[in-house]
């Protein structure tokens, strides 16, 4: 493993140890929305940080697509119990200008 960590520069040794500090630095707004949902307690699952965007699964089925141009998609299928308070939930936190493509089971 330490081999591995050597061969890395500081720039991916940053970011594989510190995926939120790159993510700060790449996408400011996926950042801030990040922190908003796991303030909000909603479960995430992975993010992705891509060259134009950021992609952010939460546990409840919806996946949030933050472009640089600050558009929000939401993607995925609500479910379980609360699939409905969690999109209520999402309404607040994101901006009023989201797109919307989820569903709810």
């Amino acid at each position: 493993m330490s081999r591995i960590k050597s061969a890395l520069n500081a720039q991916e040794k940053r970011e594989l140890f510190d995926p939120q500090g790159s993510l700060a630095n790449n996408h400011p707004a996926g950042a801030k929305l990040l922190r908003d949902l796991t303030e909000a307690d909603f479960h995430v699952c992975e993010v992705v940080n891509q060259a134009h965007h950021c992609l952010i699964r939460l546990g409840c089925g919806a996946i949030l697509s933050i472009y640089k141009s600050g558009k929000v998609m939401v993607q995925g299928r609500l479910h379980g119990t609360g699939s409905g308070e969690s999109k209520e939930m999402l309404e607040k936190l994101l901006p009023h200008n989201t797109i919307w493509q989820v569903r709810l089971d």
